[in-house]
């Protein structure tokens, strides 16, 4: 029997989607025909407005979780703790996943049309709002695995 993770582990990543998509509407739909300039004066100011509402909810200072403490894997002249190689692993195997996700699947692929022209990529029939919304939402699965890899590094 498989058993679901419990609701509070899918809490950051389905939180991540959500907010992903809700930035790319608000800020980034408005402005991506502007040119890459105006995007990234946007994106830094997003940065920051995110920075100040996550520090007003969460409040600053460093915060630290309570995990089991495991064993460390020696490896030539270095000391690597078992959470750090996990998250090596884990990094590998999103690259791996995000490679092949953008090299084999038709959204992968419209997603790099996209990006090299959107516009002939629209007159080649390729939806760009929905492989606009694939992109964030990849952004932000990304962006948990980073939240929780950080978590756990402290």
């Amino acid at each position: 029997m498989i058993r679901r993770p419990p609701r509070s582990t899918l809490f950051p990543y389905t939180t991540l989607f959500r907010s992903s998509l809700v930035v790319a509407r608000l800020f980034y739909d408005p402005v991506k025909h502007l040119g890459p300039t105006i995007v990234l004066i946007v994106s830094v100011g997003v940065t920051f407005l995110m920075h100040g509402i996550l520090e007003s909810l969460v409040g600053v200072g460093i915060r630290t979780y309570d995990i089991p403490r495991l064993g460390a894997l020696h490896v030539g002249g270095l000391l690597l703790s078992w959470y750090k190689v996990l998250i090596v692993v884990a990094a590998a195997i999103s690259a791996f996943g995000l490679t092949i996700f953008m090299n084999r699947t038709r959204t992968g692929k419209a997603i790099r049309a996209m990006a090299i022209n959107r516009s002939l990529a629209a007159s080649r029939g390729v939806n760009t709002r929905a492989a606009s919304r694939a992109t964030w939402l990849a952004v932000g699965a990304l962006a948990g695995v980073a939240g929780v890899a950080m978590g756990i590094l402290g």
